[in-house]
């Protein structure tokens, strides 16, 4: 009795240690489902992560008017289009420039099941002939091409102008099968080399009515000698200006490989072909070793850097490389000893290149028990004797070798690729990816090939947007028509490795910070919508002035209501930059401004791997006041600006176990926002209240990325992609309320499919169906106005590594305006 009256008195005299007004959080299950375990909190209040019942305040998605769900009706594939199906030929391409350029673009010729199709600035035409009846395709000039046939005979596959060939030109059975073909015009005529698996060749100079005016080697393959050289051609290079003009002082010129060594024929300025092969070489090529015999034999080919002065020849897995001097006389010199290349494998293509002294590079490729594996070597060197392997250093291949596709055995087998003009190359893959370039190790896709890092918008010319994807080599947006989303070609800084693209600014089209840090403005040509120029701002350097690392790097802008940006909040490795605008001086030649350096770091040597910042008037003025989120490896924090003196610092948030993964606002310009868990659980911030958690089943289980549709949660996860919301109820309402008429229900979330109900991104595993690697990115329209309201438009896109879903939409019809920016 003593001890309930002292209890009492406790209660009665205000004890600090009690609080009297506002009542004590009241322990509860925050694992058990939200009827349980809000069922012991008092009335308003709910379960919170840490265990406490507390006031619930809400935080979900804020609409005016009705709330809109994501529409997922009409989910589809737009990317890759009509080129979706392995690459069964690869067609030369129509000049020599498109070669050297490091632009992509083409014009290429590809071929697949569904036929013959012309590339031209990320286009892909209509589908013409059956390619599976020809062992190579070439194209020549104005549009044109024509397929060589196993045995030999040439025929036109598009109509070309004013060439026109009468429809055959017959080889010899014993050239077959051929390898490729090359056209060029010089003058009146156009030299046409057919490139065949085995000696000996044949080419010749076929006239506009397409008769053969005289073939390039003498009878029976022997050439016409200059000083009494003879032998057999094994191979002809086409070399048109400027490179040979700028030595030369002729046009187009043929060099050939011999068994003897090396010969040229010229054309002068007026298109007049030199009689007679003269020689170019000091000693023989080991290739002499070959057969006449019209039996199936080593296959050779030679290729020519771009510039012109490293030459290869490739005959049975043994490579001879050559430099090549215009002046005082064409001459040939040997780079280094002729040697064995790709060890018990077999090459797949190679490319000479000067890197600054002569070298190869390799695609080369072994069978091994039940696969085949491809890697990319480069040639520097070779030891005394040519039955030795090559000196060589492995490369790291910019395209997925296990996507290349194969041909038939019937067809020579090896890669689908073309090297036919004799500089270059062109590949082909198993998706309908299209690779080309000057060299091996600076091949590029035609289309997107791989999961982005990021995704951003651009303005069209229009006023409008335009998503963007940057990799880690390039950038690709929906320009294609016709097969989807294109390589976009960047200025001439670009060959610069650290100038690539590396991120977007949010809320900031055509903002992006480059590899090595630089603040970036590109614009889209209009006329050219591949077509990219950048302007560049300052480079993030970090501490100690070193340029910053980039793996992990995010970046913001506070935005004027008018268009305009106010200032930049960019995080880049484990910290902080900030920049007003009004700093910012744009060149077009980088790292002409001073460097930027940190104002914050989190949490020293620990990437920052999330951000996201608010633009509500109240918390950021993005001079003095700036706010957002950001996250380390295993904390969330609140980044600020503020203060009087303003300054910066980080508040460690503290939520929920488990692993924080990324961060987000409910609205462009809300101030709400969300963290999402590894787990599949988001949380609300400021306050840390549940939004949603994975479904009965356990999914989302493995979350890779999260999105946010116009307010709504959205996830990919190693189980597939899904969305979070709540139903609608009969009255119009969202169906988010406990039995007790309290808010607090979290979100369901569901899978997303196709309209047809099928999720052709899943991958057969020996443990069922998974997910690969992807990304999500949504795109935001600019704001139109419609009946006095602003309208906003969200499309989710998700990323896998060779295709690109247009998975759900959303429109949002927000307040009452007179006009928008």
């Amino acid at each position: 009795m003593r001890s309930l009256c002292v209890a009492a008195l406790v209660l009665l005299s205000g004890c600090p240690g009690l609080l009297t007004e506002k009542g004590n959080d009241f322990p509860c299950d925050f694992t058990q489902p939200p009827q349980v375990r809000d069922a012991v909190c008092a009335r308003g209040e709910v379960c919170g992560p840490d265990n406490l019942c507390r006031a619930f305040h809400y935080e979900g998605p804020q609409f005016e008017g009705r709330a809109v769900l994501p529409d997922s009706s009409n989910a589809r594939a737009v990317h890759p289009l009509r080129l979706s199906q392995p690459v069964t030929l690869i067609a030369g391409f129509e000049r020599a420039a498109d070669v050297l350029s490091t632009r992509t673009g083409g014009p290429v010729g590809v071929g697949t099941a569904q036929g013959f199709m012309r590339i031209v600035e990320g286009e892909v035409g209509t589908p013409v002939g059956t390619p599976a009846r020809y062992a190579h395709v070439s194209a020549v000039f104005d549009g044109g091409a024509f397929g060589v046939l196993p045995d030999g005979t040439v025929e036109t596959v598009l109509p070309q102008t004013p060439l026109l060939f009468d429809g055959t030109w017959p080889v010899s059975v014993a050239q077959k099968p051929v390898h490729g073909a090359v056209g060029l015009r010089s003058g009146q005529d156009t030299t046409v080399v057919l490139r065949g698996e085995m000696p000996p060749l044949s080419s010749g100079l076929i006239s506009k009515d397409g008769t053969t005016v005289a073939p390039l080697e003498g009878p029976g393959g022997a050439l016409f000698g200059d000083g009494g050289t003879t032998g057999r051609l094994l191979d002809v290079a086409v070399v048109p200006p400027p490179m040979a003009s700028e030595e030369l002082q002729a046009g187009t010129m043929l060099v050939g490989a011999t068994a003897g060594g090396f010969v040229f024929r010229g054309f002068n300025k007026f298109g007049v072909l030199a009689p007679a092969w003269s020689p170019m070489h000091t000693e023989a090529v080991t290739v002499a070793e070959l057969t006449d015999q019209a039996v199936p034999g080593p296959r050779v080919r030679m290729m020519r850097s771009t510039e012109g002065r490293t030459w290869a020849v490739l005959a049975d897995g043994l490579l001879s490389t050559w430099v090549f001097s215009g002046t005082p006389a064409p001459s040939m010199v040997r780079a280094f000893n002729e040697c064995k290349v790709c060890g018990a494998g077999v090459p797949f293509a190679f490319t000479p290149l000067e890197t600054p002294q002569p070298a190869v590079d390799v695609l080369c490729a072994q069978m091994n028990p039940m696969r085949l594996e491809v890697h990319l070597e480069r040639v520097v060197g070779a030891v005394l004797t040519p039955d030795q392997p090559c000196i060589t250093e492995e490369l790291v291949p910019r395209f997925d070798v296990t996507q290349l596709a194969l041909r038939p055995a019937a067809l020579g087998g090896g890669a689908v690729r073309d090297e036919s003009l004799g500089v270059g190359v062109a590949l082909g893959g198993r998706r309908g990816q299209v690779w080309v370039g000057p060299a091996l190790s600076s091949v590029r896709p035609l289309f997107l090939d791989r999961v982005p890092l990021a995704g951003g918008t651009f303005f069209r010319p229009d006023g409008g947007v335009v998503p963007v994807a940057v990799t880690d080599l390039y950038m690709a947006s929906p320009a294609s028509v016709t097969n989807g989303w294109a390589v976009q070609r960047a200025s001439a800084n670009a060959a610069n490795e650290d100038l690539k693209p590396r991120a977007f600014v949010g809320a900031a089209p055509g903002w992006l910070l480059t590899t090595g840090g630089d603040l970036s403005l590109a614009a889209v040509d209009p006329q050219r919508p591949l077509d990219v120029s950048v302007q560049f701002g300052p480079q993030l350097v970090d501490g100690r002035g070193d340029p910053a690392r980039t793996a992990s790097v995010f970046a913001e802008a506070i935005d004027e209501f008018d268009g305009g940006v106010r200032s930049f909040v960019i995080t880049a490795d484990d910290s902080v930059y900030f920049l007003p605008a009004g700093n910012l001086t744009l060149s077009d030649q980088p790292r002409v401004s001073p460097g930027l350096t940190p104002v914050l770091t989190p949490e020293a040597a620990t990437p920052i791997r999330s951000f996201t910042l608010e633009r509500t008037p109240v918390f950021t003025n993005g001079v003095d006041r700036v706010r957002g989120y950001a996250v380390t490896s295993r904390n969330l924090y609140r980044v600020e600006l503020a203060g009087t003196p303003a300054r910066w610092q980080a508040v460690p948030l503290s939520l929920a176990p488990g692993e924080p993964l990324e961060v987000w606002m409910d609205h462009p310009r809300g101030g709400l926002g969300r963290v999402g868990y590894r787990q599949g659980s988001v949380f609300t911030l400021p306050g840390g209240f549940e939004l949603a958690r994975p479904n009965d089943a356990g999914e989302p289980s493995n979350v890779l990325d999260y999105e946010n549709l116009g307010g709504w949660p959205m996830a990919w996860s190693s189980t597939g992609a899904y969305a979070a919301f709540w139903d609608l109820r009969a009255d119009g309402r969202l169906d988010n309320k406990l039995d007790s008429g309290v808010l607090g229900v979290p979100m369901v979330w569901r899978k997303l499919t196709l309209s047809d109900g099928g999720e052709p991104w899943l991958e057969a595993t020996d443990g069922g169906l998974r997910a690969p690697p992807g990304r999500l990115f949504v795109q935001h329209d600019q704001p139109r106005l419609e009946n006095g309201r602003q309208v906003d438009r969200f499309t989710l896109f998700l990323f896998t590594p060779g295709q690109v879903f247009e998975l759900a939409t959303l429109v949002r019809s927000g307040s009452v305006v007179s006009s928008l920016p």
